[in-house]
């Protein structure tokens, strides 16, 4: 019994040291991941940087205008 698969990406390929690219998904996948892995702790720090300034500088206004008077 012989079982074949049909693979999109198998009949891109190319022995041609010219062509990098062959417009698979295979590789564009990898990238993405990487970016989400390598990027996720920064985005969560300035988001949370963000939003402490975001409440702290409200309650400092208040405090500064509450000491005017």
């Amino acid at each position: 019994m012989v079982t074949t698969s049909v693979d999109d990406d198998c009949g891109r390929w190319s022995n041609d040291q010219q062509k990098l690219c062959f417009q698979c998904d295979s590789c564009k996948a990898g990238v993405l991941a990487d970016i989400q892995r390598v990027w996720s702790k920064p985005v969560i720090c300035i988001t949370a940087g963000i939003l402490s300034h975001a409440i702290a500088l409200p309650c400092l206004v208040k405090v500064l205008k509450f000491r005017k008077k």
